[in-house]
């Protein structure tokens, strides 16, 4: 078994751009894990813990994709939390989906696309798809956060190229994302 999930990463010198925008709202604290650019990505769909012979049928399920799909354009709409209220569980960049103004799709077409190729073979989550980058995990005790969204940067605009299959290893210091497949997006 292998967890596993379905997600955009960011390119490195835009993720980079988007960590250093932010940076004014990073504090340290033992209950808040920030996340480190490299990992910034854009979670379309979880698997969680996957047999490896289903693996084809995502590969197929993301070839159909990036030859149908183009590369979304997302604009960074400010940081926020989920659950929106009360004490977080993670820190987010709220994305704003620009690219279906052209007329083909954008990121939320993408994910439905997947979602509707994938949902018969797998248990996927029924959460209504926001499009967001996690910048931190947040421990239970860390209470509201002390920092003020409305003030940050926005505006920032993202152009992510590959639809990635990531397996997510879990350790104490915080999940690697290894690829697994990926794929340009090129629709």
């Amino acid at each position: 078994m292998t967890r596993l999930f379905l997600a955009i990463p960011l390119p490195g010198d835009e993720a980079d751009l988007l960590w250093q925008s932010r940076e004014g709202m990073r504090f340290s604290s033992p209950r808040i894990r920030w996340i480190e650019p490299s990992q910034f990505h854009i979670t379309l769909l979880f698997f969680g813990e996957t047999e490896s012979s289903c693996i084809p049928d995502i590969c197929e399920a993301m070839d159909r994709a990036a030859e149908l799909f183009p590369s979304p354009v997302l604009e960074a709409d400010g940081p926020g939390q989920f659950p929106s209220r009360g004490e977080p569980r993670v820190v987010v960049e709220h994305l704003k989906d620009v690219s279906g103004r052209s007329g083909k799709g954008g990121c939320l077409a993408l994910q439905q696309f997947l979602n509707s190729a994938l949902s018969s073979r797998f248990t996927l989550e029924k959460r209504k798809f926001k499009a967001h980058v996690t910048l931190a995990r947040v421990r239970r005790g860390a209470g509201i956060l002390p920092f003020d969204s409305s003030s940050a940067p926005r505006g920032l605009l993202l152009h992510p190229r590959e639809l990635v299959l990531f397996e997510s290893i879990l350790r104490p210091e915080g999940a690697l994302y290894s690829p697994v497949y990926s794929r340009v997006l090129e629709g």
